[in-house]
């Protein structure tokens, strides 16, 4: 027999379960507003992990996109 997902976890839409803690409901909303694949479908570990992982790359990103001042001046001729 073939198992079915239901719609809202196979689309990606929140549709939180009934009694979970509002904190695990609060990380998956951000999840989902930030595009966590899968977010519908993460227990309360899984989105604390997601939501590091996002925010570290996120951190790298920034700062491989940050002028590098000490680079450019190594570019420089030297002049005597």
């Amino acid at each position: 027999m073939r198992h079915v997902r239901p719609p809202s976890v196979s689309a990606g839409e929140a549709h939180p379960a009934h009694g979970l803690d509002p904190i695990t409901e609060d990380l998956r909303s951000y999840a989902l507003e930030l595009g966590v694949v899968g977010a519908s479908a993460m227990d309360k570990d899984e989105l604390v992990e997601s939501l590091r992982q996002y925010y570290v790359l996120r951190l790298v990103l920034e700062a491989a996109l940050q002028p590098r001042p000490h680079v450019a001046r190594q570019a420089e001729p030297i002049v005597a």
